[in-house]
């Protein structure tokens, strides 16, 4: 099967404010919004050593704080010319990394997100960052930062965001952490336990917190959060926590991610349901099932449910009748079939739906058909025909299909070219020829098709 993932949502590109899961799978901390930094001037000129490189250098608008927004400028050596309203980003590699003492000649607004390469030993070159008092994101995983590291930062600097995985600091050195000005973001190594976890409790900034793979932290440990008064997204993703009963005192909690926590039963969920602002729940490979649905219907403030590669059914299709107000649905991967889907057309905020891998099949496209606020929809691998496609015509804002690895044709992907809003088509592993596309495009040459 192609694996062509499809974008994140408005809701969630709108909301994420701090974390996106990279394209390798690995969390990892964003450019955070203009907001959250200081006035840039117009102009600037970074100087970097004359003889020899410090990385590569790297910007983007201010007011862009997608992933992919970085244009590389090249070297990091000499004079370099920044773009007026930009940030700038340092990527300290392992050839430049002996000696960093130059980072100590740059200006408190050269440089606002620096990421050192994996190997690069860092520890105890900290102190040579202190004059870039504007710096608003640091990202040290697969260094050598310890515990000694995390003392110095703290001393030394204010930073928006700090990404720790798979790096030395331990328990001991939490408190020098969570002692850092500023603190929003922060992705935990993990070696972290239940103990290191609880001093965090004196960094009342925090905001989004990442305890990715950790599977040292204990249900009884994430009682250690209810401090965290500003706490609003929770990554907890590949963990071995079996409850959630201390997260029902984080009453903040806008975004949590499970995903691939198998030891999570479905008598856990119900200390979610008192959650009033969580808009964004991620359970997808958790091995949860029909029974999880009662209670995940019980959480009317959900705008975004993943649920791929669970045990759901079309068992669970009447559960899914009162989810009205979903703007995101992923059932990817699922068992799931046409009587689930015909409970969606209540779904009036409907956005984004993923049911690559699911049994639809035509006969449900039809009330897909009708769910006029669907932007997105993925039926990868799915049965669906020339058939099926043709009943999706009439949504008037649909924007990206994904079609992969279905059975459509020229004559299914024809059908689509009266869609006005139409933006991308993606027929990978179809029988769509190249002739097919090429009739397509002439009548609508905007729509952009990846076969």
């Amino acid at each position: 099967m192609s694996n062509v993932e499809c974008p994140m949502s408005k809701v969630e590109s709108g909301c994420r404010a701090y974390l996106a899961a990279g394209s390798i799978g690995v969390i990892m901390l964003v450019a955070l919004p203009i907001a959250l930094g200081q006035a840039l001037p117009q102009r600037r000129h970074v100087a970097f050593p004359q003889d020899r490189s410090l990385g590569t250098v790297a910007f983007r608008s201010a007011a862009d704080a997608t992933v992919d927004a970085w244009v590389n400028l090249g070297e990091a050596r000499g004079t370099v010319a920044v773009p007026p309203e930009s940030y700038v980003r340092l990527w300290i590699g392992e050839d430049a990394a002996s000696d960093l003492s130059p980072l100590a000649s740059l200006r408190p607004g050269d440089v606002q997100f620096i990421r050192v390469g994996p190997a690069v030993k860092i520890d105890g070159q900290v102190k040579f960052l202190a004059p870039l008092k504007e710096l608003l994101e640091l990202d040290f995983r697969h260094t050598d930062f310890s515990d000694e590291g995390a003392a110095a930062l703290a001393a030394a600097l204010a930073v928006r965001a700090l990404n720790l995985q798979e790096t030395e600091v331990t328990d001991a050195g939490m408190a020098a952490v969570a002692r850092i000005a500023g603190l929003a973001t922060l992705a935990l190594p993990t070696r972290i336990t239940d103990e290191g976890l609880a001093r965090l409790s004196e960094c009342g900034t925090l905001v989004s917190l990442s305890l990715e793979g950790n599977t040292r932290i204990t249900t009884a440990g994430l009682a250690a959060l209810k401090p965290l008064k500003a706490l609003r997204e929770l990554d907890l993703s590949g963990t071995s926590v079996d409850g959630l009963a201390p997260l029902s005192e984080c009453a903040s909690l806008t975004v949590l991610t499970l995903r691939g926590d198998t030891h999570l039963p479905a008598s856990g969920l119900p200390a979610l349901t008192g959650l009033k602002e969580l808009y964004e729940l991620d359970l997808s490979d958790t091995g949860l099932g029909d029974d999880a649905m009662p209670h995940l219907a019980r959480m009317p403030s959900l705008r975004t449910l993943r649920l791929a590669g669970t045990q759901i059914t079309d068992k669970s299709a009447e559960h899914f009748e009162g989810m009205r107000r979903l703007y995101e649905l992923k059932l990817t991967g699922t068992t799931i079939g046409d009587d689930t889907v015909r409970a969606f057309s209540s779904m009036y905020a409907l956005e984004t739906l993923l049911l690559g891998g699911t049994a639809v099949t035509d006969a449900s496209m039809g009330t897909l058909g009708e769910v006029q606020s669907l932007r997105t929809l993925s039926l990868v691998g799915t049965a669906v025909t020339d058939k099926g496609v043709a009943r999706l015509a009439g949504l008037t804002g649909l924007e990206s299909l994904y079609l992969n690895d279905t059975a459509v044709t020229d004559e299914g992907l024809m059908s689509l070219a009266g869609v006005e809003s139409l933006k991308r088509v993606v027929v990978r592993g179809t029988k769509v020829t190249p002739a097919g596309v090429r009739a397509f495009k002439q009548k609508k040459p905007t729509c952009q098709v990846i076969r």
